[in-house]
């Protein structure tokens, strides 16, 4: 793992435990809870598919992945780490917007998973069930190239 993910995990758990006893200061930049959730849904895409790519690839090589997909994420929001730590702290802060923004990332994680999971159902399916073998060894995510 590196560290935006070790450090928002933490936060997002210790934010949701200490901070809904503390008032939090507003951030200077105040991001949106929409945009708040789009990011902490983002860095869990990002951290499953650096999971995935633990499996294949040098460690070097995935945190230098996650840390260029983690900062293009931060770039299209028009923020930075610290920026994106305040606002998660912030919204965190009150225990009832936490949950109902982890629910909302969570719940869209699990349309995610879903969907892939439909959609390798499609490609790697049939053609076991027609031919009796596959007709691929490689899943639909790796065909991205």
């Amino acid at each position: 793992m590196n560290r935006y993910t070790v450090i928002l995990f933490l936060l997002l758990i210790s934010s949701g435990i200490s901070c809904s006893h503390s008032k939090v200061k507003k951030p200077s930049h105040l991001m949106s809870k929409a945009e708040v959730e789009e990011v902490v849904y983002q860095i869990y895409v990002i951290e499953g598919e650096a999971r995935l790519l633990y499996m294949e690839y040098p460690s070097t090589t995935v945190r230098r992945w996650v840390n260029e997909t983690m900062n293009s994420l931060f770039a299209a929001h028009d923020v930075n780490y610290a920026v994106v730590k305040e606002n998660i702290n912030y919204y965190y802060s009150d225990a009832a917007q936490a949950k109902a923004m982890q629910t909302a990332v969570t719940n869209r994680l699990l349309q995610k998973q879903a969907q892939i999971s439909k959609q390798v159902i499609k490609t790697v399916l049939p053609d076991t069930i027609i031919t009796g073998e596959k007709q691929s060894n490689k899943l639909p995510l790796e065909n991205k190239e």
